[in-house]
């Protein structure tokens, strides 16, 4: 509350009690006597009062500084990142993953791939029965069975799993080294067991799937680049 003393121009004093609103009287002040206005007047009165009051000081705040470290250990709350914690580094892309199938190529066998397996083994066990049973076949006409079987059945077999050309090649190793090793093992044999023939086809056949393994692991390495 403020005390404004007003002398109007017609020499009459008066005086109120006020509540500034903005620095300012809140309604008009006239003169009693004469009745002018005397609302500037009051103003001026208003504003030399406020500025004559002492500007209050912010109350005192106690603040106490803890080590970091300590801080840390204490509190168990984790510290403000520094500048050098809060950069951002974007995460290294992971290679992209391939599907690969049981048999090492990109996919599962369908029931064509599994069907270009039976026409590359097939007639390759089968001329190797023939031949260890007695069946005279022309040797050369034979290979070329067993060969065109192990082309077309290795191409069947990586059909949509790989390169048409690469499984065609494997094939070709797997028919024909495994019908060679079987004709080897019973040349000039009386006897042979069922179990020999598996055996000589599996190890004639062997660099075939290891060629398979080689060709599937530089392929993926292309993949992967």
């Amino acid at each position: 509350m403020i005390s404004v003393k007003v002398q109007c121009p017609c020499g009459q004093r008066y005086a109120f009690d006020v509540e500034p609103i903005n620095g300012r009287v809140p309604s008009p002040v006239a003169c009693p006597v004469c009745g002018a206005d005397g609302t500037a007047a009051a103003n001026e009165i208003v504003a030399q009062a406020l500025a004559a009051q002492p500007v209050p000081s912010p109350p005192a705040v106690l603040r106490v500084r803890v080590p970091a470290a300590e801080a840390g250990s204490s509190s168990g709350a984790p510290l403000p990142p520094t500048a050098a914690s809060s950069q951002t580094f974007a995460p290294r892309p992971s290679p992209p993953k391939m599907n690969i199938g049981k048999d090492g190529w990109a996919a599962e066998e369908s029931q064509l791939n599994k069907l270009g397996t039976y026409i590359t083994v097939i007639p390759a066990i089968l001329a190797a029965f023939l031949g260890a049973v007695g069946v005279e076949l022309p040797t050369m006409t034979v290979c070329i069975v067993v060969g065109v079987g192990g082309l077309v059945g290795g191409a069947l077999n990586v059909a949509g799993r790989g390169p048409i050309v690469a499984g065609a090649i494997v094939g070709l190793f797997i028919s024909l080294g495994g019908y060679g090793a079987v004709l080897w093992w019973i040349h000039d044999r009386k006897s042979v067991r069922k179990f020999e023939i598996l055996i000589a086809f599996a190890v004639g056949a062997a660099p075939g799937f290891l060629l398979q393994y080689v060709l599937q692991r530089v392929f993926r390495k292309r993949a992967l680049s």
